[in-house]
Protein backbone atom coordinates (compact mmCIF):
# COMPACT_ATOMS: atom_id res chain seq x y z
CA UNK A 1 0.00 0.00 0.00
CA UNK A 2 1.26 3.30 -1.04
CA UNK A 3 2.06 6.06 1.56
CA UNK A 4 -0.56 8.47 0.29
CA UNK A 5 -3.13 5.36 0.31
CA UNK A 6 -1.95 4.70 4.28
CA UNK A 7 -2.75 8.43 5.37
CA UNK A 8 -6.11 8.32 3.21
CA UNK A 9 -6.91 4.75 5.34
CA UNK A 10 -5.84 6.55 8.26
CA UNK A 11 -8.26 9.53 7.94
CA UNK A 12 -11.22 7.40 7.10
CA UNK A 13 -10.61 4.68 9.63
CA UNK A 14 -10.57 7.75 11.88
CA UNK A 15 -13.82 8.85 10.29
CA UNK A 16 -15.89 5.77 11.04
CA UNK A 17 -14.57 6.01 14.47
CA UNK A 18 -15.50 9.40 14.88
CA UNK A 19 -18.82 9.05 13.87
CA UNK A 20 -19.69 6.08 16.18
CA UNK A 21 -18.41 8.00 18.97
CA UNK A 22 -20.56 11.07 18.31
CA UNK A 23 -23.51 9.10 17.57
CA UNK A 24 -23.30 7.39 20.88
CA UNK A 25 -22.81 11.04 22.77
CA UNK A 26 -19.32 9.65 23.60
CA UNK A 27 -17.64 12.44 21.99
CA UNK A 28 -18.41 15.69 20.79
CA UNK A 29 -19.70 16.45 17.22
CA UNK A 30 -16.16 18.55 16.98
CA UNK A 31 -14.33 15.19 16.96
CA UNK A 32 -16.06 13.90 13.20
CA UNK A 33 -16.07 17.78 12.16
CA UNK A 34 -11.57 17.51 12.52
CA UNK A 35 -11.50 15.49 9.76
CA UNK A 36 -12.91 18.65 7.32
CA UNK A 37 -11.68 21.52 6.03
CA UNK A 38 -13.19 24.71 5.45
CA UNK A 39 -13.27 23.94 2.14
CA UNK A 40 -14.49 20.57 2.01
CA UNK A 41 -18.31 19.30 0.35
CA UNK A 42 -20.82 16.70 0.84
CA UNK A 43 -22.84 16.00 -2.39
CA UNK A 44 -25.83 13.86 -1.64
CA UNK A 45 -29.22 13.65 -3.47
CA UNK A 46 -30.21 16.31 -1.30
CA UNK A 47 -27.92 18.89 -2.36
CA UNK A 48 -24.26 20.28 -1.32
CA UNK A 49 -23.08 21.15 2.23
CA UNK A 50 -20.11 23.46 1.81
CA UNK A 51 -17.81 24.23 3.90
CA UNK A 52 -17.56 23.59 8.25
CA UNK A 53 -20.71 24.84 8.54
CA UNK A 54 -22.93 23.50 6.38
CA UNK A 55 -21.38 20.37 6.86
CA UNK A 56 -21.67 20.50 10.64
CA UNK A 57 -26.23 21.30 9.88
CA UNK A 58 -26.05 18.15 7.46
CA UNK A 59 -24.41 15.96 10.61
CA UNK A 60 -26.24 17.20 13.18
CA UNK A 61 -29.78 16.90 10.97
CA UNK A 62 -28.52 13.34 9.75
CA UNK A 63 -27.18 12.08 13.78
CA UNK A 64 -30.68 12.82 14.79
CA UNK A 65 -31.65 9.75 12.88
CA UNK A 66 -28.55 7.19 14.25
CA UNK A 67 -30.07 5.07 17.18
CA UNK A 68 -27.35 2.57 18.95
CA UNK A 69 -29.55 -0.23 16.48
CA UNK A 70 -28.76 1.68 13.42
CA UNK A 71 -25.14 1.73 14.21
CA UNK A 72 -25.30 -1.96 15.35
CA UNK A 73 -26.74 -3.26 12.09
CA UNK A 74 -23.90 -1.03 9.94
CA UNK A 75 -22.11 -3.18 7.68
CA UNK A 76 -19.53 -2.02 5.07
CA UNK A 77 -19.79 -4.86 2.15
CA UNK A 78 -16.85 -3.28 -0.11
CA UNK A 79 -14.37 -0.94 0.33
CA UNK A 80 -11.45 0.10 -2.29
CA UNK A 81 -9.17 3.01 -1.20
CA UNK A 82 -7.28 3.69 -4.50
CA UNK A 83 -4.53 6.63 -3.33
CA UNK A 84 -6.55 9.47 -2.03
CA UNK A 85 -9.79 7.78 -3.26
CA UNK A 86 -11.73 5.77 -0.79
CA UNK A 87 -15.03 4.22 -2.23
CA UNK A 88 -17.35 2.51 0.39
CA UNK A 89 -20.54 0.56 -0.25
CA UNK A 90 -22.88 -0.44 3.09
CA UNK A 91 -25.69 -1.40 4.04
CA UNK A 92 -27.50 -0.99 7.22
CA UNK A 93 -30.42 -3.56 7.20
CA UNK A 94 -33.17 -3.76 7.80
CA UNK A 95 -33.48 0.45 7.46
CA UNK A 96 -31.08 0.85 4.47
CA UNK A 97 -30.60 -1.86 2.49
CA UNK A 98 -27.72 -0.25 0.09
CA UNK A 99 -25.71 2.65 0.44
CA UNK A 100 -22.34 4.15 -1.35
CA UNK A 101 -19.92 7.39 -0.43
CA UNK A 102 -17.02 8.21 -2.15
CA UNK A 103 -14.24 9.96 -0.15
CA UNK A 104 -11.47 12.55 -1.86
CA UNK A 105 -8.97 12.76 0.98
CA UNK A 106 -6.10 14.85 0.61
CA UNK A 107 -3.92 16.73 2.99
CA UNK A 108 -5.18 14.77 6.37
CA UNK A 109 -8.69 15.99 5.80
CA UNK A 110 -11.55 14.88 3.99
CA UNK A 111 -12.02 17.29 0.97
CA UNK A 112 -15.31 15.86 -0.86
CA UNK A 113 -17.64 13.02 -0.33
CA UNK A 114 -20.85 12.22 -2.42
CA UNK A 115 -22.94 9.45 -0.51
CA UNK A 116 -26.33 7.99 -1.65
CA UNK A 117 -28.64 5.38 -0.09
CA UNK A 118 -32.05 3.41 -1.06
CA UNK A 119 -34.75 3.31 1.78
CA UNK A 120 -37.73 1.69 1.02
Amino acid sequence: MSEQAKDTLSVFTHHLKAFDAVALGKAPIEELMSDYAEDSIIVSPEGACRGLAEIRTFFEEYLKEVTPAVLESFKITCQQIHGEVVMMVWKDEPYIPFGADMFVIRGGKIREQTTVSYMP
